[in-house]
């Protein structure tokens, strides 16, 4: 499974109004022979959000492992602030030498 960012919240794209994220969660059931740290698969899911602090709604839909995720972000704030964050926490890994500090 491949970790991606929120919508808004890739540097030099858009940061506000509306992103679609697809999910597909079959491969990881129909491969067992790569290790995974979990498996996940979803039946039915209809679900939304409201999240002022992070000045985003969404609403998640699922069926038979296929999920879509779909956001309207109308406040960036939240997001580039959690980008800078971030940005200083890996420059912070990269001086002590940390492996890990270059994934995004």
């Amino acid at each position: 499974m491949k970790i991606r960012r929120l919508g808004g919240t890739v540097p030099g794209k858009k940061t506000t109004g509306w992103f679609i994220d697809f999910y597909n969660q079959w491969p990881a059931l129909l491969n067992p022979f790569e290790k995974s740290n979990w498996y996940d698969f979803t039946l039915i899911n209809i679900g939304g959000e409201f999240a002022p602090y992070t000045g985003r709604w969404e609403l998640e839909l699922a069926l038979l492992g296929f999920k879509w995720v779909i956001q309207y972000v109308y406040d960036d704030t939240f997001n580039l602030e959690m980008d800078k964050r971030v940005q200083e926490c890996m420059e912070e890994h990269q001086a002590k030498g940390d492996d890990d500090a270059d994934r995004q």
